[in-house]
């Protein structure tokens, strides 16, 4: 079997955050925490007396706003922070796809080689392909940078025949 290429892989920004975004927020469970905590500091702050007054959308609401504006400020950054560590800021990077690994290089770093059964899960978001591995990290594909004569239905096969669902 040939290697499939995916070649000059680059995630901007933009995109690496609206995948990122998918990746943690994955159950409303994730996206509820939050929104509990901030409607339960509006209700301790609130108390029942001070609903109908001014008082209560003076420091109370000031306060909440602050502290919602600051939570997504610092969640911000980390993506920020993760994107810059991972190295998509600096290079584009090429996956080949063989029977035994999957071997990811770069122009400035030693070549990576990811075990197939290190891959824990494969996600589809539009264009990339997502693969989780068991290890802390994630890698994107971009599928439209797959070098011919390799098609996206040929890696999809062989990622079905190491027993790897996609979702």
């Amino acid at each position: 079997m040939q290697p499939i290429v995916v070649s000059g892989v680059r995630v901007p920004f933009a995109e690496y955050r609206r995948l990122y975004f998918s990746l943690t927020y994955r159950s409303m469970m994730y996206f509820a925490v939050p929104l509990v905590i901030v409607v339960g500091i509006i209700i301790a702050l609130g108390n029942v007396k001070y609903l109908a007054t001014p008082w209560f959308y003076g420091p109370p609401l000031v306060l909440v706003l602050a502290l919602v504006t600051a939570g997504l400020v610092y969640y911000l950054g980390q993506i920020r922070k993760s994107y810059e560590a991972s190295g998509l800021a600096d290079e584009a990077l090429d996956y080949t796809f063989e029977p035994k690994r999957i071997t990811v290089t770069g122009q400035h770093s030693d070549p990576l080689e990811v075990r197939w059964d290190t891959i824990s899960e494969a996600q589809r978001r539009n264009n990339w392909l997502l693969l989780t591995t068991t290890a802390p990290a994630t890698h994107l594909i971009d599928l439209g940078r797959l070098q011919a004569p390799a098609t996206e239905a040929a890696l999809l096969q062989l990622l079905s025949d190491k027993g790897i669902g996609l979702k």
